[in-house]
């Protein structure tokens, strides 16, 4: 059985876009680099398009070309919800507080690891209170519109053991770990059980949906359920670009008790962070508590270009919004 594992961070970073000019360090360390072992598009004309610009129309089997072109790497801010009680009486004319209910949707020692993974907060320590963690790898239709649960020929059933999948039948236990870590349900998910539950809902509701990921892309014999792995390796690649903490730390906004900011600066820090285009923000009780990314891509999902876009999602965030600790 052929492992995945990710694409090359610098190649990765410069079709991101990434902010590397703002001073902000989004370096990994001890990430394996192997192939997706997919289809190349080199010779694929529709692969000169990035996805909703193509002036042809596009087969929906492409494995080169998306057809649900809009991209969202979401993340969760899962604060403490005990520090509500203390800014209740904070709120004032000036502070205006509102809601957004929460939206829809082994750990194993290895060398070889995701030592330092998330946005080299230090080798061998993790500290899990300055990370946005995620949420998942959504893909809409270019009007805005989606599908969900596209092929229930390669939905991750109940029964499947995804640890043993990916750590053993894979030999991804460096995938597993970072996985354990950083993708951690919560109650904003909506997502009854735990990790394991939320990441095979979000393969089976939104994974099954990209075209470019399904089967007959890869190359060679097809390995049951290799998209899911390869979906689950993209979604870490592309938020591991993404460190919302230090994107707003940079603009002086860290989470507090003590006063609300304006969600215009919060827009205007990540927008600065996200190649000058819009970020969703999702609140709830007033607070932060998810961020969406949005891209298009040119090729396949997988090992394609990315270029940031703005959301095509307002904000139902009050103007004044809080940004709790975890």
């Amino acid at each position: 059985m052929t492992p995945l594992a990710l694409l090359s961070l610098a190649s990765l970073a410069a079709a991101l876009s990434l902010p590397f000019s703002l001073g902000i360090d989004t370096k990994q360390t001890n990430i394996r680099h192997l192939d997706y072992n997919v289809q190349s598009c080199a010779c694929a004309p529709e692969a000169r398009y990035f996805t909703c610009e193509s002036p042809m129309k596009v087969a929906n089997t492409s494995c080169c070309y998306e057809d649900y072109g809009i991209i969202m790497q979401t993340q969760f801010w899962d604060f403490d919800t005990k520090y509500l009680a203390q800014i209740k009486g904070k709120s004032n004319a000036t502070f205006e507080l509102g809601c957004q209910e929460g939206i829809d949707e082994y750990e194993e020692e290895n060398e070889e690891d995701f030592e330092g993974y998330l946005h080299s907060y230090g080798k061998g320590s993790v500290n899990t209170s300055e990370v946005f963690t995620i949420h998942g790898l959504w893909n809409d239709l270019c009007n805005g519109s989606y599908n969900l649960y596209c092929n229930m020929d390669l939905v991750i059933p109940d029964s499947t053991n995804l640890t043993g999948l990916i750590s053993k039948t894979f030999e991804r236990p460096d995938l597993y770990k970072a996985m354990t870590k950083y993708w951690i349900n919560s109650g904003g998910s909506n997502v009854l059980g735990d990790s394991l539950s939320l990441w095979q809902h979000e393969y089976n509701k939104h994974g099954t949906c990209f075209n470019t990921m399904q089967p007959k892309c890869f190359v060679g014999p097809y390995n049951k359920f290799q998209a899911a792995l390869a979906y689950y390796q993209k979604v870490l690649e592309v938020w591991n670009t993404l460190p919302t903490y230090k994107f707003l730390k940079a603009a002086g906004i860290t989470p507090s008790v003590e006063k609300p900011y304006a969600l215009s600066d919060i827009e205007q820090a990540l927008k600065v962070s996200h190649d000058n285009k819009k970020v969703y923000i999702g609140c709830r009780n007033g607070t932060i508590n998810e961020i969406w990314y949005y891209y298009q891509v040119r090729g396949s999902a997988l090992t394609g270009d990315y270029v940031a876009r703005d959301s095509l999602t307002n904000s139902l965030c009050p103007k004044y919004v809080w940004y709790l600790p975890k």
